[in-house]
């Protein structure tokens, strides 16, 4: 796609600002071509918000391997409950399980943490 987007530059046909700051382009043979613009102020909302807090204290903390994971463990029970192995309510019991035997591992308070930082509404996942 960006090969093609380039020549088209190249030829004149549109300009490299069409694209503006940030920008998705994909070709299908069904829908031609797609083109996505991204907000570049977006913040994605609260879950993103959350997680990048979440990042910034356990990286405070000097626990960034633990971040990574309790990420790798989220997304482990997300898409078991994707793939129908898992409920939702029974993949957010074993992730706050699992994450409190994860953090404690890694001697971090998992309750004192989640307080901390506002507790686990808006975490992907995590919310109970």
């Amino acid at each position: 796609g960006m090969i093609d987007a380039h020549s088209l530059v190249q030829n004149g046909k549109i300009q490299i600002e069409d694209f503006g700051g940030r920008t998705v382009a994909v070709h299908t043979e069904e829908k031609g071509w797609l083109v996505w613009q991204v907000e570049e102020n977006d913040d994605g909302g609260p879950a993103r918000r959350k997680i990048q807090l979440v990042k910034e204290r356990l990286d405070a903390l000097g626990k960034e391997s633990l971040f990574w994971n309790w990420v790798e463990l989220v997304q482990f029970e997300t898409d078991q409950t994707k793939q129908g192995e898992n409920s939702v309510g029974s993949a957010r019991e074993d992730v706050m399980k699992r994450g409190q035997q994860l953090f404690e591992a890694h001697g971090v308070d998992f309750e004192d943490f989640w307080r901390g930082v506002g507790g686990t509404e808006d975490m992907p996942g995590m919310a109970v």
